[in-house]
């Protein structure tokens, strides 16, 4: 950009520039970013809103929610968010933790349970139906309607993935990669 500013015309000179010019002027546009303030402590994962208007920001002692747009702190929440994931329809939070994963309601960032015996990492089925998480002696996966377990992987460790579909999830075990 800086070169390319260097071939822009003087007030009332001639304008020497052509189609060259305008060819890279345009393929160096659209690489914009946002900063936003730094972060006491390393960030521990990120995760926006389905709708783009809010990034969340977990670290190991809290986590921050900010409006994408203005670059304002929404909320800080007193708890770890060392995994997390939004349901598609972008009404709740998963934010999870070494010892807990918990669900929170995005219009007020109220927190609506804890999921106990669960912690990071966490998976959300693309339609939000399961969630995965990690327990004790491997992943559980959860109805998200009822958060009752349907299903038990053992020995289990993350990370986790669901298929787009939802009818699979990966995961590592001891014996290596494991559907």
């Amino acid at each position: 950009m800086q070169l390319l500013d260097k071939h822009l015309p003087q007030s009332g000179g001639t304008d020497l520039r052509g189609f060259e010019w305008r060819y890279l002027w345009q393929i160096c546009q659209g690489d914009q970013h946002t900063a936003f303030p730094r972060q006491e402590g390393g960030i521990q994962c990120v995760a926006i809103s389905p709708n783009h208007e809010v990034l969340v920001i977990g670290l190991r002692e809290k986590t921050k929610i900010y409006n994408i747009a203005s670059r304002k702190l929404i909320k800080t929440i007193p708890k770890a968010g060392m995994s997390m994931t939004f349901f598609p329809d972008g009404k709740r939070l998963v934010t999870a933790s070494t010892t807990t994963v918990r669900i929170w309601s995005t219009e007020d960032w109220s927190e609506e349970m804890p999921l106990q015996n669960s912690f990071t990492p966490v998976a959300l089925s693309a339609d939000g139906k399961r969630l995965a998480a990690m327990g004790w002696e491997g992943v559980r996966v959860l109805d998200t309607k009822t958060w009752k377990q349907t299903k038990f992987i053992n020995y289990a460790a993350g990370p986790l993935a669901f298929s787009p579909d939802g009818n699979t999830i990966a995961t590592d075990t001891r014996e290596g990669l494991k559907l």
